[in-house]
């Protein structure tokens, strides 16, 4: 009603996230570590993020939240799937070098659908702290793991 006029309306629209992976064509395969991963996840509460490794995800942040949990004794996993992006270089370094690497620490890069599926299930949170962006994919997806 207050908006400025327009030559042109502004159309918004919708639509719903699709994340029936069954029904896509998923892609199959787990690697010689996944069993070790899942079990690993298992054993204590994992908190999960799920995107390309990019500064507007929040990736770093959380980072830091889990090293100062991790300082003060709270024993967690923080578990990121994605692939590098863009403009991380240090956050990727970090995460290759980090103390806590495969011990609490997960980045698991180019992982199929039907591992991402394992993740999910054995995962008790999902962290989405993107700096940019809306409601996106990995919600649904957690979700339908509960």
């Amino acid at each position: 009603v207050n908006g400025p006029e327009r030559l042109r309306p502004f159309k918004l629209g919708w639509f719903h996230l699709g994340a029936d992976v069954a029904r896509s064509v998923p892609t199959k395969g787990l690697p010689a570590t996944a069993d070790d991963v899942l079990d690993t996840l298992a054993h204590r509460p994992a908190f999960l993020m799920v995107g390309t490794i990019e500064p507007r995800k929040g990736q770093l942040q959380t980072l830091a939240a889990f090293e100062r949990l991790w300082s003060e004794g709270v024993d967690v996993n923080l578990v990121m799937v994605g692939k590098h992006g863009w403009n991380v270089d240090l956050l990727v370094e970090m995460l290759h070098n980090h103390a806590e690497r495969n011990r609490r620490l997960f980045w698991l890069d180019g992982v199929s659908d039907e591992y991402l599926e394992k993740i999910y299930a054995a995962s008790d949170c999902l962290i989405a702290a993107s700096e940019g962006e809306g409601f996106g994919l990995p919600l649904i997806e957690a979700a339908q793991h509960k």
